[in-house]
């Protein structure tokens, strides 16, 4: 399987199409969030997948129980493979997620602590002086492995932590950067240092999507992930 997702942040169908132009004939991974759902519709979903592509569909699910049951009972008719639920909706939620697509074939991801934010905004959000994103991300991912999730979202540098006590969950890392420009995600990592950490998937934006040449970077990147080539 494909384990690079292209996070595809468009906000129209036309940019969609314009960037998908850019590679040739292949099955891609792509990662579908709110920006593009609520800016084209669910249909998109059908038309990627009828293409041949991998689907990732990240809506962060966050809701009471029957409310994330039903809405990932209503997903299914797009035959999505992978869906991602935010961990913090706590043990039912997750419980009834796991059940809903347990006779089917997506992948459930749940969320630990987003790439934005850092120890000091985890501190002032729980009001702990002391907890740290680690000690939050371990805690979620313990829900994850018992609900017999697919796999966690998390920072890079945290896939070792993951791997290192629930071996089994697969990890999917965004806040992948190729070079040292400013970007609003904290807890980031090269596509190397991500391999060498424990991660089994990437989720890679801005820099393929606002690339000159998408497949050479989409390209350079599979390299270096795969073979160990420099960054």
């Amino acid at each position: 399987m494909n384990k690079f997702f292209i996070a595809c942040d468009f906000h129209s169908r036309k940019e969609l199409e314009d960037f998908l132009a850019k590679f040739p004939p292949q099955q891609l991974a792509l990662k579908v969030g709110m920006e593009l759902i609520y800016a084209v519709g669910f249909e998109i979903i059908m038309e990627l997948k009828q293409r041949g592509h991998i689907v990732f569909l990240d809506l962060k699910l966050n809701d009471i129980p029957v409310t994330v049951a039903k809405a990932l009972n209503a997903l299914k008719q797009y035959e999505v493979d992978f869906v991602t639920v935010h961990l913090k909706s706590g043990q039912k939620t997750l419980e009834y997620a796991h059940k809903i697509v347990e006779d089917t074939k997506i992948k459930l991801l749940g969320v630990t602590v987003l790439t934005s934010l850092d120890n000091s905004d985890i501190q002032e959000l729980f009001l702990s002086s002391t907890l740290t994103t680690d000690q939050l991300v371990k805690n979620l991912a313990s829900f994850a492995a018992n609900n017999q999730f697919y796999g966690v979202i998390c920072a890079p540098l945290e896939a070792a932590l993951i791997k290192k006590y629930f071996p089994n969950l697969k990890t999917v890392t965004p806040g992948i950067k190729l070079t040292s420009k400013e970007t609003d995600q904290k807890r980031v990592a090269t596509p190397l240092d991500a391999k060498r950490l424990g991660a089994d998937y990437l989720v890679v934006g801005r820099a393929i999507t606002l690339a000159p040449d998408p497949n050479a970077v989409y390209q350079q990147i599979i390299a270096n992930f795969t073979k160990g080539g420099e960054d």
